[in-house]
């Protein structure tokens, strides 16, 4: 059998092989989200503007098509809650202006991310990846319509639920600062609990 034959049966057989794995998966989940926004304090007319993190939710569904058991790509729609904590504190010397007031501020997002998902054992452990499309659904005037993300995480995927843990970076400006060319950056962690239909 020559050289070329050989290599063609064997790629026969590992697209075989491929094929023979591919499957697909739905799956509803939701859970919860801790989230911050990027920056450091800032001060205008003599008010400092503090951040802090806080808890918002998330739910939606996924559609993974599953390659080989240890490759599948998963793109998902989730409505997210990144709510924030926001503190305005003033500290007039003269005693007229002094105030100290907390907030909570949540930012309303479709999210689609696209991710990869990879396997790092045989007992269900996955890594996730990829990029995330995130369309605010708030009308506000500071906040951009569209605000990309990058996801990083993982979890364990059974026969019928999952459990995720995920990070998301913003690498967009979601909203305006005191200064118009100074974006301000999601960043949120989702804690995220599913069932599967394979």
């Amino acid at each position: 059998m020559s050289t070329h034959t050989t290599a063609g049966v064997c790629l026969f057989l590992l697209l075989s092989n491929m094929a023979a794995a591919q499957s697909f998966e739905l799956g509803v989940k939701g859970g919860m989200t801790v989230a911050a926004v990027t920056g450091p304090a800032q001060e205008f007319e003599s008010v400092v503007e503090e951040t802090g993190t806080d808890l918002g939710v998330a739910i939606g569904g996924s559609f993974a098509y599953v390659f080989t058991e240890r490759l599948a790509l998963q793109p998902e729609v989730l409505f997210v809650q990144k709510t924030h904590a926001l503190r305005l504190s003033s500290d007039d010397p003269l005693g007229l202006f002094t105030f100290d007031e907390r907030f909570a501020v949540s930012l309303n997002y479709l999210e689609v991310p696209v991710l990869a998902r990879v396997a790092i054992g045989g007992r269900g452990l996955q890594l996730l990846a990829g990029p995330s499309i995130n369309f605010s659904l708030d009308r506000n005037a500071s906040v951009d319509l569209l605000d990309i993300g990058l996801v990083v995480g993982g979890g364990f995927y059974g026969r019928l639920i999952t459990l995720e843990g995920r990070y998301e970076e913003g690498v967009t400006g979601s909203t305006s600062g005191p200064n118009e060319d100074q974006g301000v950056r999601n960043r949120a962690f989702l804690l995220l609990f599913g069932v599967l239909r394979r």
